[in-house]
């Protein structure tokens, strides 16, 4: 697949999905968002992938909005619709892809980047990254779904802090806020994504679908509707090939060889 600002490479199960534009630190313009929709609905359907990788080519992962596009103009208020929901195409894309999402941030991820990672299942970011939401310094607005995200992962009052004063954080305090999985140097953050991501890949595929649909949809449900979730997942996985499988190799002591069926 080739695209204008986002590379599309699949290999070993693994989608890498990265954001192409490294002379304006990978900055949102609507061409990247519908780029990166493309990528992730190709992920989406292709059997062979089962871990999707999200990264930014260059010194950064995401510099959020590109201010610079942004300075001249838009065409009413229909133009900047048509572009926030572009945006927020690409984060139901991300919430409802039955696949991981690994994001790999280095650099930064601010504004629009940051929520673009935060958008992911799982992080694994450069302990010197660059997170923050300053879009209230330049008189914009958070988007891309953040306002719901971001008080369940920290709270209501630290959400409100963080987008109220715009002030950045590096990975090491995005990890001890919730924010990311894994911290690691900068040089490492691929591979550590990679590894990450084949870890996940030695689980049963469909067992790993229904926990990113169940956790998902349980974190916005109440209680009950949570664990009928649990229930109809259960259900779901007890009845696979798989299944049969995993107990088969837990007994003869062996790895399992999952098919995802």
């Amino acid at each position: 697949m080739r695209l204008d600002t986002v590379i599309y490479e699949t290999r070993d199960g693994i989608a890498h999905v990265r954001l192409n534009r490294p002379h304006r630190l990978n900055a949102m313009i609507p061409q990247l968002m519908r780029d990166l929709h493309e990528a992730l609905r190709a992920a989406a359907s292709d059997p062979d992938v089962r871990v999707v990788i999200l990264s930014g080519q260059g010194r950064a992962f995401c510099a959020g909005d590109d201010l610079k596009e942004a300075a001249k103009g838009y065409d009413g208020v229909a133009d900047v619709r048509q572009f926030i929901n572009e945006i927020q195409q690409v984060t139901v894309d991300m919430k409802t892809m039955r696949k991981p999402i690994i994001g790999a941030v280095h650099g930064y991820a601010v504004g629009g980047g940051c929520e673009l990672a935060l958008g992911c299942d799982l992080i694994v970011a450069a302990e010197d990254a660059k997170f923050g939401f300053p879009e209230t310094g330049v008189a914009q607005f958070v988007t891309g779904g953040i306002t719901h995200f971001l008080p369940r992962a920290v709270g209501l009052a630290k959400a409100k802090e963080l987008i109220m004063t715009g002030e950045f954080f590096d990975g090491r305090e995005a990890k001890r806020l919730g924010l990311v999985n894994r911290v690691v140097p900068k040089e490492e953050v691929l591979a550590g994504a990679e590894a990450l991501a084949r870890t996940i890949m030695e689980k049963a595929p469909i067992s790993i679908e229904l926990t990113k649909l169940a956790i998902e949809s349980g974190a916005q449900a109440d209680l009950t509707t949570a664990m009928a979730l649990e229930t109809t997942a259960t259900i779901t996985c007890f009845m696979t090939e798989d299944a049969k499988e995993g107990a088969r190799a837990f007994v003869e002591k062996r790895p399992p060889q999952y098919r995802g069926r």
